[in-house]
């Protein structure tokens, strides 16, 4: 199993974890948290709760990084995942998911469906609270996860101060 990180002036970055190699599974999960806890953080971009199926065959190669306050993932999932649907978990936040091979499926809000992202396609949604997912084994896909600042420019907060440029709103 291969897991690293990087932090830039203190600052939270980077890590990649390899999970997918013989024996590596039990541990990626530990692997995968410890990253995303350490170099990403669950202050802004909360992970959810996998079910034990899936903690105990965690085989995910993947990095995923923090840039001006935006969460980028780029994973292959070579097992099947799965989360919990834990309640709450209010957030604020859009989510993109880009999948290039496999299927990703999110759940919906409390009274809408599930909506499944296949290879080809892409999902740009406002994220209002955790919700369970699920991944096809031998998934390849990109998410992107704009803070709260960003996904609501009529806010009065705007983008968050390390973007280059201010884009302009109509609000």
């Amino acid at each position: 199993m291969h897991s690293t990180g990087a932090e830039v002036d203190g600052a939270r970055g980077e890590f990649e974890v390899d999970s997918t190699a013989t024996g590596a599974a039990p541990r990626g999960h530990d692997a995968f948290r410890r990253g995303w806890k350490t170099q990403i953080g669950d202050d802004v971009f909360q992970l959810p709760a996998f079910n034990p199926d899936t903690i105990g065959d965690f085989r995910v190669k993947g990095r995923v990084a923090k840039v001006h306050g935006a969460a980028i993932a780029d994973l292959h999932a070579a097992s099947t995942t799965r989360t919990v649907d834990v309640p709450g978990g209010d957030q604020d936040q859009v989510a993109m998911y880009v999948v290039r091979r496999g299927a990703w499926t999110l759940g919906g809000p409390p009274r809408g469906g599930d909506q499944t992202v296949s290879a080809g396609q892409f999902l740009v949604r406002h994220v209002g609270r955790l919700s369970a997912f699920e991944t096809s084994a031998h998934l390849t896909a990109k998410f992107f996860v704009l803070p709260p600042a960003s996904s609501n420019p009529c806010s009065g907060t705007g983008p968050s101060p390390g973007w280059r440029t201010r884009p302009r709103y109509a609000c």
